[in-house]
């Protein structure tokens, strides 16, 4: 009988847990061109060291560089001109006529991380003049997760891909 009264608390503990702690499944396949959200888990800690935004031909470069392992991520349009973080709801005032958040877990909060983002050259600042990406923002950093927002010219699809030396999740967006 004991075992049943637990029963509850744990399932409760489950579902706490859960709400709490969103999980990044392994969506999409890399290296692929789509508009579906995108997701992959892997079980690290990593410090984001820069952002960076380059036009290639046929497509915007977008580079996510860590100190360490590519972090657990999620890549999705979201499906409106708001923005759903801890801090609550708010209007995205960028570039763009389209949003793209990219969350990226596990990243530890600490006086150096903080520097880095708070140093001028972390990503670029302002509209950018490129033909699909617009402008970049940074979303919440909170409790591991760190949320970036992209503004697009239109929806356009992207492909992810992850490079090693260094370690970096790399978004291109079609145009």
């Amino acid at each position: 009988m004991k075992g049943l009264r637990a029963l509850p608390i744990a399932a409760l503990g489950l579902v706490f847990c859960s709400a709490v702690f969103p999980q990044f499944q392994n969506a999409g396949k890399l290296d692929t061109w789509t508009t579906r959200p995108f997701a992959r888990q892997h079980s690290t800690t990593s410090f984001v060291r820069a952002v960076r935004v380059a036009k290639q031909k046929g497509f915007d470069h977008v580079v996510f560089e860590f100190d360490g392992p590519v972090p657990n991520y999620e890549i999705k349009y979201l499906k409106s001109g708001y923005y759903e973080g801890e801090a609550g709801r708010r209007r995205i005032r960028i570039a763009g006529s389209r949003f793209i958040q990219v969350t990226l877990n596990q990243i530890p909060i600490d006086e150096n991380q903080v520097k880095v983002i708070e140093a001028k050259n972390f990503m670029p600042q302002g509209r950018l003049k490129l033909p699909a990406v617009a402008q970049l923002d940074q979303g919440e950093f909170f409790e591991g997760f760190f949320d970036f927002l992209i503004g697009v010219n239109g929806r356009k699809q992207f492909r992810v891909s992850e490079l090693t030396n260094p370690s970096r999740l790399v978004i291109d967006f079609r145009y």
